[in-house]
């Protein structure tokens, strides 16, 4: 299958939704699809464009089996408010004619990263202009069996209760809140280890040096 994903983050970035990005376009490359990737320079979490790179030029390379057009954009030195606004604006500005030029390529699936607000518009557009059904027959949830056997290689029990948080590890995600559902899980039957993602983030939040900053 031909899938374009698209989004201002991708390796070589170690940590966030670069290194997530990375891993899903190596995980469906290996598994035979054609994966093609529209992205930006590598600058997270340093916010400054990585040594190798050029923020104001176009780029192809592979990285492993993938192809990667890499767009400039702007990076703000201190981001917030509206420098963000302008930081996703830039990206999705550039990468806008490097993006509808794979209408030609006809790609099966285009899969927007986030931070998708800027990203979005473009992607739908090429969806519909590709004019590609999905599969339904391909998305299935997994059988009984299937859910027993991933609980025994984890060693969760049977009547565990599952909790997972997906995202950054930063002040600004409310990781609070994560401390409190692990404090409340210990009044909940067979919710004790279902929680451990939970109570992790609880202890790291607890471990936090004040003042830590934001990412």
């Amino acid at each position: 299958m031909k899938i374009r994903l698209y989004g201002i983050n991708f390796a070589p970035e170690l940590t966030g939704i670069g290194k997530y990005t990375g891993e899903l376009a190596a995980w469906l490359a290996a598994r035979g699809h054609q994966v093609r990737v529209v992205t930006a320079p590598p600058y997270y979490p340093a916010w400054a464009v990585s040594p190798g790179y050029n923020g104001s030029a176009y780029r192809t390379e592979q990285w492993q089996v993938v192809t990667v057009v890499r767009c400039p954009l702007w990076v703000p030195r201190q981001p917030g408010g509206a420098k963000r606004l302008l930081h996703l604006a830039s990206f999705a500005l550039s990468s806008l004619p490097v993006l509808l030029a794979q209408v030609l390529w006809r790609p099966k699936l285009v899969w927007v990263v986030e931070p998708a607000l800027f990203c979005a518009p473009a992607a739908v557009a090429v969806a519909r202009l590709a004019v590609n059904w999905v599969d339904m027959a391909q998305f299935a949830l997994p059988s009984p069996n299937g859910v027993a056997a991933y609980r025994a290689e984890l060693n969760i029990p049977a009547g565990a209760v599952v909790a997972l948080y997906s995202g950054n590890m930063g002040g600004k995600q409310g990781l609070e809140v994560l401390a409190e559902a692990a404090k409340l899980s210990a009044a909940v039957p067979n919710a004790t280890e279902g929680f451990w993602e939970a109570k992790r983030s609880a202890q790291v939040k607890e471990e936090r040096p004040r003042g830590a900053g934001d990412t």
